[in-house]
C-alpha cells in the first residue's frame, strides 16, 4: 500500500510537472506576443513622435524666420520713426533755444526799464528825504525856541505864584496871631466877668441863704462857660 502511494504520487507529481510546463510554455508564447506587440506598437509610436517633432520643428522654424523678419521690419520702420523724431525734436530744440535767446533779450531790456525807473524813484525818494529832512529841522528850532519862550512864561508864572503864596501865607500868619490875641484879650474879660458874678453870688448867697437851688445852678452854668473859654484858649 505504501509503495503504491508513493508511485502514485510520483506519477502525479510527473503529471503535475508536464502540466506545469505545458502552461509556462503556453504564458511565454502569449508574453513573448506582447512583448513583440509592444516593440511594434514602441517602434511605431517612435517614427510617429520623430514626423510630429520634424512638422513641429518645420512650423516652429518658420514662426521663428517670421519673426526674424518681422524683428527686421519693425527695426528699420523704428530706426526710420527716431530718425523722423530725431529731426522734429531737434526742430523744437532749435524753436525753444531762439525763443529762449529772445526772451533774454526782452528780460534784459525790461530789466535795464524797470532799473531806470527805480532809479528815478530812488533819487526822487533821496531828494524828497533831503527837503522833509530840512523841513523838520526848521519846524524843530522853531519848536525849541517856542518852548524856550514858553518855559520862561511859566518860570515867571510859577515865580508869582510862589510870591503870591508867600505873601498870602504871612497875612494868613499875621491874622492868626491877631485872632489868638483878640480871643485872649476876650477870654480874659469874660473870665474876670464870670469870677465877679461868681464872687457876687457866693457874697450873697452867705449873707442871704436864700435862692440855693437857682444859685447852685447859674454857678454850674458859669462854671461850664469857664470850662469853654479854656478850651477856646486852648484852641
Amino acid at each position: 500500500t505504501l509503495q503504491g502511494d508513493v508511485d502514485q504520487n510520483e506519477s502525479d507529481g510527473d503529471t503535475d510537472r508536464a502540466a506545469i510546463r505545458s502552461e509556462f510554455a503556453a504564458a511565454d508564447v502569449t508574453l513573448q506576443g506582447d512583448v513583440d506587440t509592444n516593440e511594434a506598437d514602441g517602434n511605431t509610436d517612435r517614427a510617429a513622435i520623430r514626423s510630429e517633432f520634424a512638422a513641429a520643428d518645420a512650423t516652429l522654424q518658420g514662426d521663428v524666420d517670421q519673426n526674424e523678419s518681422d524683428g527686421d521690419t519693425d527695426r528699420a520702420a523704428i530706426r526710420s520713426e527716431f530718425a523722423a523724431a530725431d529731426v522734429t525734436l531737434q526742430g523744437d530744440v532749435d524753436t525753444n533755444e531762439a525763443d529762449g535767446n529772445t526772451d533774454r533779450a526782452a528780460i534784459r531790456s525790461e530789466f535795464a526799464a524797470a532799473d531806470a525807473t527805480l532809479q528815478g524813484d530812488v533819487d526822487q525818494n533821496e531828494v524828497d528825504g533831503d527837503t522833509d529832512r530840512a523841513a523838520i529841522r526848521t519846524e524843530f528850532a522853531a519848536a525849541d525856541a517856542s518852548a524856550t519862550t514858553a518855559r520862561g512864561v511859566i518860570q515867571s508864572d510859577v515865580d508869582t505864584n510862589e510870591a503870591d503864596a508867600d505873601a498870602g501865607i504871612a497875612t494868613n500868619v499875621t491874622d492868626i496871631a491877631a485872632n489868638a490875641a483878640a480871643i485872649a484879650a476876650e477870654t480874659a474879660l469874660r473870665t474876670t466877668a464870670v469870677n465877679g458874678i461868681l464872687t457876687f453870688i457866693t457874697s450873697n448867697t452867705a449873707a442871704t441863704g436864700t435862692n440855693t437851688a437857682a444859685i447852685v445852678e447859674i454857678n454850674a452854668l458859669l462854671t461850664q462857660i469857664l470850662d469853654r473859654l479854656d478850651a477856646l484858649e486852648a484852641e
